[in-house]
């Protein structure tokens, strides 16, 4: 039962520091900012009254599309409870909320099973609905100047109060109990993964006692995964400004009013061609959304993956680009780059990497400014400082010999598809 009265006394509940107090759970309340209490011991199976909102003016809506205030109780036990106290001894009344201590049993809750560590949300709209499993609503509405409020149990004593009020309410603004928590792993902590591909893992790997051993990865937190696909994502731009340089190319890929048609695709391998003259390797294609050997002019493409190096030791990356270019490989916050910032016809440039084995994060941003336009993106285990057919591979041509490069279906940054580089 919920049981609320008016008034303007304050003690009970104490009023905190007020500051926010946690994250909203998804769906309840975008929007709120919050009133902390301070930290309270919470008792095993005990409904409390967690937060309120007595000003709702911009933030949960219920079902009808009214911005009532609400109230929220939470259930710290390890036990679910039926705020409607079926399996109690027989009682003189279920549950119920409370604005009025004179009046006892105000507003009863129908069967509603709250599980243990759940919450609840009941909106204080003088609705008056108890229909179980469906959105519940009171029948008194909070008052922002400070309202008495409390849970009463069936044998009509309080589990849960503001008492003799809680205080004076600002809107939007939620008020509630303060939440101790303990922090298990720090963000950033390094942390070992592994993807089996049998159960012989199961039941161990979860035991305390249990040690990671080498074929572990190892990194720093958060950790997680996704589908891979091979290849690389592809963003196409054709500018209506002159890009001359890589600071060009920056801005019209962050400026929409820069760009005149943009196009994503998919490739296996980076291997275009417009106009002119073709690199180290058959098998070009055009651009996206370029048919044949057109002169287009002004475009940019920006290709995103990851390549996989299958051993550690130097490996030479090469670029053949007409116009110019930027290469950038990424792991575990070390970025490694090469780059042609200027304006050539179709021709190489090589940078040899010092690279552990293991997946880095890959992206190749070419342009072209005017006449021909081609860009290759190839490796080789080794170092060169020129290009040689035998070693060489187009990165991503697993059919080729390359190593298999690849993009994540999801990820907390760009899209990235898996591409190889041949052993």
């Amino acid at each position: 039962m919920l049981i609320h009265r008016p008034s303007s006394a304050s003690g009970g509940f104490r009023d905190g520091p007020r500051r926010r107090r946690r994250a909203a759970r998804s769906g309840r309340r975008p929007g709120a900012a919050v009133q902390a209490l301070e930290p309270r011991t919470l008792l095993a199976a005990v409904p409390i009254i967690s937060e309120i909102v007595a000003s709702n003016g911009g933030g949960l809506k219920d079902q009808d599309g009214d911005r009532s205030d609400w109230i929220e109780l939470y259930n710290a036990g390890d036990e679910a409870i039926d705020l409607a106290g079926a399996d109690a001894a027989p009682q003189a009344s279920n549950n119920e909320e409370t604005d009025d201590p004179d009046l006892p049993h105000q507003w009863e809750f129908p069967a509603t099973i709250l599980g243990p560590g759940g919450f609840l949300v009941v909106f204080a709209s003088d609705k008056d609905r108890r229909v179980a499993g469906a959105e519940l609503h009171t029948n008194f509405k909070l008052g922002a100047d400070g309202d008495y409020l409390a849970l009463v149990r069936p044998d009509s004593t309080v589990a849960s109060s503001f008492d003799p009020t809680y205080p004076p309410q600002t809107s939007d603004v939620s008020y509630g109990v303060g939440f101790d928590s303990t922090q298990l792993v720090a963000a950033g902590a390094t942390a070992s993964v592994k993807v089996p591909t049998d159960g012989s893992l199961e039941g161990s790997w979860n035991s305390p006692s249990y040690a990671p051993d080498g074929s572990w990865a190892t990194g720093a937190t958060g950790v997680g995964y996704g589908a891979l696909r091979p290849g690389f994502d592809v963003r196409y731009v054709e500018a209506n400004v002159n890009v001359n340089t890589l600071a060009d190319v920056d801005a019209v890929l962050a400026t929409p009013a820069l760009q005149a048609s943009s196009a994503t695709t998919t490739a296996d391998v980076v291997n275009y061609i417009g106009w002119g003259l073709g690199g180290n390797f058959f098998g070009n294609v055009p651009y996206p959304t370029q048919s044949g050997l057109l002169n287009v002019d002004n475009f940019i493409v920006d290709a995103t993956g990851a390549v996989t190096i299958p051993t550690s030791g130097l490996w030479t990356f090469g670029v053949n680009s007409d116009d110019g270019f930027r290469l950038t490989l990424e792991r575990d916050g070390r970025v490694l780059t090469s780059q042609f910032n200027g304006l050539r016809s179709a021709s190489d440039t090589l940078q040899t990497f010092d690279l552990e084995a293991g997946r880095y994060d890959i992206r190749l941003q070419a342009y072209d400014r005017a006449g021909g336009a081609e860009v290759e993106l190839f490796a080789a285990p080794g170092s060169y400082s020129t290009f040689a057919d035998g070693p060489f591979r187009l990165v991503g041509d697993a059919a080729g010999g390359a190593w298999p490069s690849g993009a994540r279906s999801s990820t907390t940054r760009r899209p990235w598809r898996p591409t190889s580089v041949p052993p």
